[in-house]
């Protein structure tokens, strides 16, 4: 790994020593997901470019966890490779929940984006989810409730 490149990254930690996690301080998404930006290519969600930077490669389709359940950590320490059914399991015995979509709000996002004033961004932002869900709705790939 370039030097420069693990400079740049570690410049974008705050190293909590309560918590013990390392948190970032660059961007953060939505849900909370620090992204590292490479001198190339497309930005990386900072915990897995963490991950591979300090533990090693991470198997295709497969995510990177957190112990801590702190999304803008980057700890190696507190980073785990498992499958979607492992995140899921993992999600449901720290009683967390993924927001959701109602079959009402359904409609009113495919209505809304119809307009063309409403970017997949700023619908993502207005219902409080990723815009991966947004996405799901606007393609007929999401389940809703």
């Amino acid at each position: 790994m370039d030097k420069l490149l693990k400079n740049k990254f570690i410049n974008n930690v705050f190293k909590n020593k309560k918590n013990k996690c390392w948190e970032w301080k660059g961007y953060l998404d939505k849900d909370g997901y620090g992204q590292f930006y490479p001198k190339t290519g497309n930005p990386k969600r900072a915990h897995r470019f963490s991950y591979e930077l300090f533990i090693g490669k991470i198997p295709q389709g497969m995510f990177v966890c957190h112990k801590c359940d702190n999304p803008s950590c980057v700890n190696p320490k507190h980073l785990w490779v498992g499958s979607s059914a492992d995140n899921v399991r993992d999600m449901v015995n720290k009683k967390r929940k993924p927001r959701i979509i109602s079959f009402d709000d359904y409609l009113i996002v495919k209505k809304m984006y119809k307009t063309n004033n409403y970017t997949q961004h700023k619908l993502a932002s207005i219902f409080n989810v990723g815009k991966s869900t947004i996405n799901n709705v606007l393609n007929d790939n999401y389940n809703y409730k």
